[in-house]
């Protein structure tokens, strides 16, 4: 509080008694902040308030859905190995001022809660898919999703979604492809998952081939965004600091093996094509469907 210099010249030489300099003014503010104070906390709109709102409801224990297999419609989790915790959001965080799209991270947490479960959504019926899908069905390789935050958190609907990086757009610490959560249900919020092949050069016919087959729980997959080809990424060396305490940061970049063994021969041979010429992601593209 700044002092007036009566104030500060008679603060040794009155009685407690004694009113001087502007006392009533001092006195009047003290009341407007009092009732505002008041007013806020009766609305609300305290910070501390929304941040234990907040708290209480991303930490909502979730069930996830029981079964062996991924279906629409279904409560799921994205677990990562490297890291050992979970993709994670803050929907109040939003990562570049006024443009809402939404903090997502891998949580230390390996507990189901509000914030680190995901809805298994089919793409939405405006986006003119040759085949359309229901709640029920089940997912497949190679098929098209959305992944909608959970409605325990109250915030809507809220999709994981990347998009193109450019000079401007990027994730706030490594500058690769962004990721995060959005209320627009476009191309940037369709996912695939891929089948992860441990037979080494033969990736890509194993996941030719396993294209329509059922996702499977608990079984590594690669999330793959549909509109930019990058696959959803975690580097547990790369930490951030969130309301939640230290996590890592998500993003979208596509990390795989530095070679193609003898590639060249074998599409001399025949025994490959551009189709199934692929190298096989790292870990750290790799990620678990948790369910019940």
């Amino acid at each position: 509080m700044q002092f007036t210099p009566q104030q500060l010249a008679g603060a040794q030489r009155y009685g407690s008694n004694t009113r001087i300099g502007n006392w009533l003014e001092d006195c009047k503010l003290k009341e407007t902040k009092i009732a505002e104070f008041c007013e806020a906390k009766d609305s609300g709109r305290l910070t501390m308030a929304n941040r234990n709102a907040k708290m209480m409801a991303c930490s909502q224990e979730v069930a996830l859905t029981s079964g062996t297999t991924i279906k629409f419609g279904n409560t799921i989790a994205l677990a990562h190995g490297p890291s050992g915790g979970m993709l994670a959001n803050d929907c109040w965080e939003e990562m570049v001022l006024g443009q809402e799209e939404y903090l997502v991270s891998v949580g230390s947490s390996s507990v189901p809660v509000a914030r680190n479960t995901f809805t298994v959504e089919p793409v939405a019926a405006r986006l003119k898919e040759a085949i359309a899908y229901e709640d029920g069905e089940g997912l497949s390789y190679g098929q098209p999703f959305h992944l909608k935050c959970n409605d325990a958190l109250g915030k809507g609907d809220l999709y994981l979604a990347s998009a193109q990086h450019t000079p401007h757009r990027g994730s706030r610490i490594t500058n690769h492809q962004a990721v995060f959560m959005s209320s627009v249900c476009d191309n940037n919020a369709v996912w695939i998952f891929h089948h992860v092949s441990d037979m080494g050069i033969k990736t890509g016919a194993t996941r030719l081939l396993s294209l329509g087959e059922a996702v499977p729980s608990n079984t590594p997959v690669v999330m793959l965004h549909r509109a930019t080809g990058q696959s959803l990424y975690c580097d547990d060396s790369v930490s951030e600091s969130t309301e939640f305490g230290l996590e890592y940061e998500v993003c979208a970049n596509s990390s795989k093996a530095p070679n193609k063994c003898e590639s060249l021969v074998a599409e001399a041979k025949g025994t490959m094509t551009a189709s199934t010429n692929v190298r096989a992601e790292l870990a750290a593209n790799q990620w678990m469907v948790a369910m019940a």
